[in-house]
């Protein structure tokens, strides 16, 4: 089970072309306890972003200029299937620490 701790301390990434929409959602989220966020307004860079910093969470405004209808396709078909390898693995070792026995390897 996560706790509350590690929720708070999530990575996030606020993407939005509007300044408003970013500090609006940076406000909330700050609000309520979250103490990593960041911010762009950049959506092509968000995933060079992601490989550098690894977020767990990305809030991404799919209607900013130049977003086309392909693209947007693409993030609602693959999100859900984001997690989907993770199914049927038990908590404790989807969120152990260090390295797995070979048991664990084996579920």
């Amino acid at each position: 089970m996560i706790s509350p701790s590690e929720i708070l301390n999530a990575k996030i990434l606020i993407v939005d072309d509007q300044g408003a929409n970013v500090s609006l959602l940076d406000h909330i989220l700050r609000g309520v306890g979250y103490t990593s966020i960041a911010s762009m307004m950049d959506p092509y860079k968000v995933c060079e972003l992601y490989n550098k910093n690894h977020y767990d969470l990305i809030l991404l405004d799919l209607k900013m200029p130049g977003m086309d209808q392909d693209f947007r396709d693409k993030i609602y078909f693959a999100s859900p299937m984001y997690d989907i390898g993770k199914i049927g693995i038990p908590d404790n070792i989807l969120l152990k620490p260090g390295s797995f026995s070979a048991d664990e390897w084996g579920i």
